[in-house]
């Protein structure tokens, strides 16, 4: 065969083949793309979501109330649907097609948006939040059957037959024989603490104050008063403060709700006595672990043989959950090795499986319905979520959303994306506490795991421990537009607190927080060879501190509220 011949089969076999390939590279390359830029879009218009519904809820001081905590959530909706639209180039409605379910999971439960049938509508198909769904787990052994309800932390509701008795239980978990022996006996003869020892840390009173800026009306003019500090305490879901300077018109202490920056004085009697009882000496950690002993006792001895094993779904039939590989060990039986408030406890890991299990049925359900509503022609599922995301849609507050079915070249794009939030008024989670201190004059927030607190300990002094959210700047809008400022917990004269470079702005000087929590850090090499230890005593200092405050946030927050809706 000549030269030319096998040059024009190499033309017209080769040149093609070539192009062609060419071609289906380029689209490749085009769609990798194009998913590249919606993974960011995506992510973007769920962390403005999370954000939406974090100044709603800050701001909003019945956000605890159902009806006003479903308008933040829908806002929080609603603004993802904007932004994505915006980064998009696509309207609101159009983007609804393509997002078969959004998740949102709260302290106790979570809401699933989606679209679904209203019978009250004549069976129309329309966008909306689903009924609340509570993580929970039926239980039957012998002649227990019970349902529990689970929570983002140690807090459970039981409520149902256990042991042959009908009971409705609720309350935070911990492993009662941390309560030292004197503290567990007075506890017992129901006689009030004043301080307790639990894993030998001194839990004691504290004084509670906050520096508050007083909108006062003058000449129909909204007039900034200077920045004052007011002790407090909590009763009912609100703070109860103390003015000094003030009396209440039958001659008693002035107490009052600050409510829009404004003073409202408080005339309930039952608040006033509570507050002369507590203000200035909030009992509120001592009455977290004296109930959650009792609590704790109670469901070790009538749940402690409970196991996974006993767990049933609304058929009767055995739960298999996935990421629990423990069946036959009691979840409730509470010990060192299986202590509540410690990360790699079984009712931990338990705790876990049950809401992952509950939210996977539920959106595997949402998403099955929602094939017979579109019209779309794609099939909705729900992907493959890693373990990391689990772990934080199990642990946190959470907006999950899921964007599938829109065309990208050849084929689809189907993502999700799970953005975390721990600084709202929903949840108190262990990362969410910053420790004010004093050190020699420099007052610093630090994280409590922060190398340099810890190391140098014995020169700082703790002014405070609170949440995130109770240091956060507050703004007063004044009448003539204008904006004043204050921080809560910031003195009215003096130094202010500054951010610690070492933990909160280089956030890799930390110590292991679990560890801190546990009571011995261990720190390693490079090779991950142990060079030396931390243990209780010299952590002791921190551990008290943050212990009281968690548990201080905790119990204010939930069971003012009788902690679980409607329990």
């Amino acid at each position: 065969m000549k030269l030319q011949h096998l040059t024009v089969i190499f033309i017209v076999i080769v040149v093609p083949v070539t192009f062609i390939m060419s071609m289906y590279m380029g689209a490749q390359i085009d769609s990798i793309q194009i998913q590249s830029s919606y993974n960011t879009k995506l992510m973007d218009a769920t962390y403005d979501a999370i954000k939406a519904f974090q100044l709603n809820t800050v701001n909003n001081r019945y956000s605890s109330v159902s009806n006003s905590k479903i308008r933040d959530i829908e806002a929080g909706i609603s603004t993802f649907y904007n932004s994505l639209g915006t980064s998009m180039d696509m309207s609101s409605d159009a983007l609804r097609q393509y997002t078969p379910a959004i998740l949102n999971t709260l302290y106790d439960g979570y809401y699933i948006y989606s679209k679904y049938s209203n019978t009250k509508s004549n069976n129309q198909y329309e966008y909306g939040l689903q009924p609340y769904i509570y993580y929970s787990c039926r239980y039957k052994k012998g002649n227990t059957d019970c349902v529990i309800n689970y929570t983002l932390d140690n807090a459970i509701t039981v409520y149902g037959t256990v042991r042959g008795k009908y009971v409705t239980k609720t309350g935070f978990l911990i492993n009662p024989s941390e309560i030292d022996t004197l503290s567990a006996q007075r506890i017992n003869a129901n006689i009030q603490l004043d301080s307790l020892k639990y894993k030998g840390l001194d839990i004691k009173k504290e004084y509670l104050q906050e520096t508050l800026i007083i909108l006062e009306n003058i000449n129909g003019n909204a007039v900034a008063s200077k920045p004052k500090t007011y002790p407090y305490t909590f009763y009912n879901n609100k703070k109860v403060y103390w003015d000094k300077d003030k009396k209440h018109p039958d001659g008693g202490n002035y107490y009052f709700w600050y409510d829009n920056f404004q003073q409202t004085i408080i005339n309930d009697p039952a608040t006033r006595t509570y507050a002369n009882n507590t203000v200035g000496q909030n009992r509120s950690a001592i009455s977290y672990y004296v109930e959650a002993y009792k609590f704790s006792k109670w469901v070790k001895e009538n749940l402690g043989d409970i196991t996974a094993e006993d767990a049933i779904n609304a058929k009767g039939e055995k739960i298999k959950f996935e990421t629990n590989n423990t069946y036959a060990e009691p979840i409730f039986n509470f010990s060192s090795n299986n202590d509540p408030e410690k990360s790699e406890a079984l009712f931990e890991t338990h705790r876990r499986a049950v809401i992952r299990y509950t939210i996977e049925t539920s959106l595997i359900a949402a998403m099955a319905n929602y094939n017979l509503y579109t019209t779309s022609g794609y099939e909705y599922v729900l992907p493959k979520l890693s373990e990391i995301d689990w772990e934080k849609i199990t642990s946190e507050v959470c907006f999950t959303t899921f964007l599938q079915g829109l065309p990208i070249g050849a084929k689809y794009y189907n993502s999700y994306c799970v953005i975390a939030n721990n600084q709202n008024k929903e949840f108190i989670s262990k990362t969410s506490m910053v420790i004010l201190t004093d050190e020699n004059g420099v007052k610093t927030y630090h994280r409590p795991n922060c190398k340099h607190l810890i190391d140098n300990i014995n020169s700082i002094n703790i002014d405070g421990v609170y949440t995130k959210l109770q240091i956060a700047r507050q703004t007063v809008d004044l009448s003539d537009d204008s904006k004043v400022y204050f921080f809560p917990h910031e003195p009215t004269s003096g130094p202010i607190y500054t951010y610690c470079y070492d933990c909160i702005v280089n956030i890799a000087e930390v110590y292991n927080l679990d560890q801190l929590i546990d009571g011995e850090i261990v720190i390693m090499d490079q090779n991950d060879r142990e060079i030396r230890k931390i243990q209780k005593d010299a952590l002791k200092k921190v551990r008290e501190a943050y212990f009281t405050a968690l548990a201080r946030e905790k119990y204010d927050l939930y069971y003012s509220i009788s902690l679980i809706s409607g329990s």
